[in-house]
């Protein structure tokens, strides 16, 4: 288990109308695991928000936690 990284990366992005990622982006979070956890959650996929009856485009923030369990 030595070298491995272990934290909370924080990432802000878009969830569009069809419930896809858009434009996620690191805010913080070790460097060394900055890049797998994008690639995780550009395969997040969510149930479309819907206000008024239309689907709609909505801003959120994830935490993603890693450890050596």
């Amino acid at each position: 288990m030595q070298g491995r990284v272990t934290g909370t990366v924080i990432v802000q992005f878009a969830i569009g109308r069809k419930g896809e990622v858009l434009c996620p982006e690191v805010v913080s979070g070790p460097d060394a695991l900055r890049q797998q956890v994008l690639d995780a959650v550009r395969k997040y996929v969510y149930k479309p928000y819907v206000l008024n009856g239309q689907t709609v485009l909505v801003f959120t923030t994830a935490s993603v936690k890693t450890s050596n369990k």
